[in-house]
């Protein structure tokens, strides 16, 4: 049994990976355990013959000359536009001020994830900003506090002086941080803050079916810590607009029915992690439910590459297996045809622009 499949195994009940899928049928229970175990061996295996992600996390490291030539300025006069920074980590910009959705660039290969505790990369959450043009970002929106949504989090707040705002866990991961408490803001349902000419709403929806590490963070976390203390405490989406522009944000693939009947958008970003597990009718829901209220004609699937990937290198789904990616899109692409709408898959540091109607 190689070594990662151990890991993931033995950390078994004690760490919350056992986890009762909500199918919207209530039926079977998904042992989340083996999938982490497959994730840890078979990833290790893929990777065992590339040093790309051993030498990632050296802020030296040279950009993939694809990825670097593909990033685009942001548009000064452009009243929202968006960039895509891998897994559901998006910068939003008004052309003066930016915001930030969730705050995971630090990305890890397998066998650190697995086997080490995690930490933010300073060096490397700096050449990103860098190459994102990231240089007015006013706040962070952090949609739950697993490591692959909220590890720069304190990295990023102290180096912007951004506010953040999220739930009771993610408050603790910024003070564990060393966040300035005047920064960290607890999130309310339907609550809005105005960052620059941007309007953010809130929206408490669930995490998607298949939740590792449930529960809540009840005190200050400071890295380098194990993955499994990440814990979700609670999960959020996010409406952002600004002038005659929006979009909808749902990080985890999941709904909660008619969260947003009222809500209009040009685009939504659409969260497909694990989607593919679930059944037809689930995924038809999921759209039903987040997308056609909106009225957007343009969907941004979100949460769809390999996170243990360097954000350096092109961006790849993770083998069809341990999500579904595959199913997913295939179902995703028949019901926006149906219905008239352009799915997008978007590449590290892409640029989203798009016309506004609402």
């Amino acid at each position: 049994m190689n070594p990662l499949f151990r890991i993931a195994v033995a950390a078994g009940p004690s760490t919350g990976l056992c986890q009762t899928a909500r199918k919207k049928n209530g039926a079977g229970i998904i042992v989340t355990t083996l999938v982490l175990g497959f994730l840890g061996g078979t990833l290790a295996a893929r990777f065992s013959q590339s040093d790309e992600h051993n030498s990632f996390n050296d802020s030296s490291t040279a950009f993939d000359p694809s990825v670097v030539q593909s990033i685009r300025a942001w548009p000064d006069s452009d009243p929202l536009s968006a960039r895509f920074l891998g897994a559901t980590t998006i910068a939003f910009s008004d052309g003066t001020s930016q915001l930030l959705i969730d705050a995971f660039l630090s990305r890890k290969s397998p066998q650190k994830l697995f086997a080490e505790p995690l930490a933010s990369d300073p060096a490397l959450v700096e050449q990103v900003f860098r190459f994102a043009g990231l240089d007015r970002v006013k706040s962070i929106f952090v949609s739950h506090s697993h490591f692959d949504h909220i590890l720069d989090l304190g990295t990023i707040a102290q180096k912007t002086g951004a506010n953040v705002y999220g739930s009771f866990s993610t408050r603790n991961v910024a003070l564990g941080a060393g966040v300035a408490p005047r920064q960290i803001h607890m999130l309310k349902a339907q609550q809005k803050v105005s960052v620059g000419n941007m309007q953010v709403s809130m929206f408490e929806t669930p995490h998607s079916p298949f939740v590792t590490f449930p529960g809540r963070i009840d005190e200050p976390l400071s890295q380098p810590a194990r993955m499994s203390r990440f814990r979700e405490g609670g999960n959020y989406s996010f409406h952002v607009s600004s002038g005659s522009k929006s979009a909808l944000v749902v990080p985890s693939a999941n709904f909660t029915i008619g969260a947003f009947n009222e809500v209009k958008a040009d685009v939504v970003f659409l969260g497909v992690g694990a989607l593919g597990r679930q059944d037809a009718s689930f995924i038809e829901d999921y759209w039903s439910e987040v997308v056609l209220p909106t009225g957007a004609r343009k969907v941004v699937l979100i949460h769809w590459d390999d996170f243990t990937r360097p954000l350096s290198k092109p961006l790849k789904p993770f083998p069809s297996f341990i999500d579904g990616f595959d199913d997913a899109v295939k179902a995703l692409e028949h019901l926006a045809e149906r219905d008239g709408v352009t799915l997008k898959r978007p590449h590290s540091f892409e640029l989203l622009t798009w016309r506004g109607h609402h």
